[in-house]
């Protein structure tokens, strides 16, 4: 059984990895360089087990004698909890490089700390003396998700490439007259991601992308921050097997936001108009007359703007009546009205 949902996945037995499954007739494997390895988590029950009980073995995957390397030499760290614990490595450069093989290797963790000997095994791999042409995805969380480890940086190196970029626009407001007032416009820059054929471990962790605090991008040595990263359902190229997926990830930055400041209010003269709306309840000031003073966010060109207001029902309904409108600044206005009650009001200057 997998250990945890991350990009680099541990099992109980070797026959649990993905070239062991019915109809696999390949051997996917991570990239990673040849100097160290991308980072992984095991998620262990809780023992008085350290760094020093751990031991590696990279085993090639053709066959061949395994690559032993302790774990305080790889910089294992092991992180203790109450019921469980976590064996972590980060990205320690190995004492020497290991070998380019071109089947790949596959990893064996083993605990030394119990009576009898705990072992692991990772998905198959390869190594490469130079990783800087690939697309290199990074992602943590701040706080443990999905029992994986908090703050734990995961990386995956991909030879794919983003598509055409697209630019989705969102607009939103109000109609007037069979107009859009735009009370808010968002224009963003989506960059796309399209993997052709993922394995199921890699869509597992890349499902939780999108929940992620930290996404970075990096790509010819320039590292990319997102403002959010959405993910298409994955699809099966052999639904009965689960063995590869196609995936389209959207990685998305906010251009612009643009609110309450737009042209497109019927004016036909040259210079950008400038609306404000919003709503507010009348209070009582004095018998027999109820205020609500309207402050803008910011303050009007002039005082040359025209203001309105509509009174709407609070509790039983309000007959119609017309507020008043007094004392026009900068600043804003006051309405009043006879009656307590829910008003909309707008301001338009042009």
């Amino acid at each position: 059984m997998k250990n945890l949902n991350t990009a680099f996945p541990f099992y109980d037995a070797l026959d649990e990895q993905t070239r062991f499954k019915d109809h696999c007739d390949a051997v996917p494997f991570i990239i990673s360089p040849s100097t160290c390895l991308v980072p992984f988590a095991i998620k262990r029950l809780h023992s008085a087990g350290v760094n020093t009980d751990i031991t590696l073995y990279f085993y090639p995957v053709n066959g061949g004698s395994p690559v032993e390397v302790h774990g305080d030499d790889a910089g294992i760290v092991v992180t203790s909890g109450t019921t469980y614990d976590y064996i972590s490595y980060n990205g320690t450069d190995w004492p020497a490089p290991l070998p380019i093989e071109s089947g790949g290797y596959y990893l064996v963790v083993k605990d030394a700390f119990p009576a009898t000997d705990k072992f692991w095994y990772s998905e198959t791999f390869g190594v490469r003396s130079s990783v800087s042409e690939y697309f290199k995805l990074e992602f943590s969380n701040d706080t443990q998700l999905a029992d994986i480890l908090a703050k734990f940086n995961q990386i995956i190196y991909l030879d794919e490439f983003f598509k055409a970029p697209e630019y989705p626009r969102e607009d939103t407001g109000e109609k007037r007259d069979g107009i859009l007032v735009k009370e808010k416009q968002i224009v963003s820059k989506t960059q796309v991601l399209y993997l052709p054929q993922v394995p199921e471990y890699l869509a597992d962790a890349l499902i939780l992308l999108p929940l992620m605090d930290i996404v970075t991008v990096t790509i010819d040595s320039v590292a990319y921050t997102f403002d959010q990263v959405t993910l298409k359902d994955p699809e099966w190229s052999d639904p009965g097997y689960a063995l590869f997926a196609k995936l389209e990830l959207s990685f998305i930055n906010v251009l612009a936001i643009k609110k309450l400041n737009f042209k497109e209010t019927g004016y036909a003269g040259g210079s950008m108009g400038v609306i404000k709306q919003g709503v507010g309840v009348t209070t009582i000031a004095i018998v027999g007359n109820y205020e609500y003073n309207v402050v803008f966010d910011e303050d009007m060109p002039d005082a040359t703007y025209t203001p309105a207001a509509t009174a709407t029902s609070i509790g039983e309904m309000v007959d119609a009546q017309l507020p008043v409108i007094t004392n026009i600044t900068v600043h804003g206005f006051l309405i009043s009205t006879i009656v307590e009650c829910a008003v909309k009001w707008s301001a338009i200057h042009i």
